[in-house]
């Protein structure tokens, strides 16, 4: 078995279930208690410092082959594509404010769950900002790079984009309907594929943090007005 060989069977297959099972955990089994906002905490630091430990004291290696990353692109493309899931998720929401609204309890008590529900403005602004940086130095800088190292393009994006996808309906389904949770992982795994794309044509993952920002900051927006509207 080779290094690459390795890299991807105990290092990059295993971490694509880690995030899921940090949802599990907080959402699942421990939901409601004050563990769960525990396990929220401690998931997003693992998939931090996953890939660090990896690279800094093993020297796991999935760097992309080719030229130095093209920033200027990355962040283009970052800003155009996160502007158009922007006004999509937005729009979206308020065409179907009073389906959503019918849940507008269900996600206030995930918040008070989750212990945030008095510092919502805050949460907002560091989900939006850091931990959609977290994420995608985790999928799309470490994951999906992986994954290239031993199948294709085309396959590499896909099984990282469902797998990330995933674990969103585990969060999905604490305060929305089986059926809706899981058709609202369509267009985040699309938002996924769409991220891992621009790491693979720009080398970075500025341009997918920058997108991943205004997903997130419109599921937030969209929120505040379920709660406070």
């Amino acid at each position: 078995m080779t290094k690459t060989d390795k890299t991807v069977f105990f290092i990059i297959i295993p971490g694509m279930f880690m995030q899921i099972l940090g949802s599990i955990l907080t959402y699942v089994v421990f939901w409601g208690q004050p563990l769960s906002t525990v396990f929220f905490g401690l998931t997003s630091l693992f998939i931090l410092l996953y890939p660090i430990v990896w690279y800094a004291f093993f020297n796991v290696d999935v760097k992309q082959t080719g030229t130095v990353p093209d920033i200027k692109s990355s962040v283009i493309w970052g800003i155009i594509t996160g502007a158009v899931i922007f006004v999509v998720i937005t729009a979206f929401y308020f065409v179907l404010k009073d389906f959503f609204n019918n849940y507008t309890a269900d996600v206030k008590t995930a918040f008070v769950n989750l212990g945030i529900i008095n510092y919502f403005i805050i949460f907002a602004f560091v989900l939006s900002i850091f931990h959609s940086f977290i994420e995608e130095f985790f999928w799309r800088g470490f994951i999906f790079r992986g994954l290239m190292k031993k199948i294709p393009y085309k396959y590499a994006l896909l099984t990282s984009s469902a797998m990330f996808a995933a674990h969103h309906y585990i969060i999905l389904q604490i305060a929305l309907p089986f059926w809706t949770a899981l058709l609202l992982c369509i267009p985040i795994g699309i938002g996924g594929a769409a991220w891992c794309k621009i790491q693979r044509d720009s080398r970075s993952v500025i341009g997918p943090w920058i997108s991943h920002f205004f997903a997130d900051f419109a599921v937030m927006v969209c929120i505040y007005f379920m709660l406070y509207s």
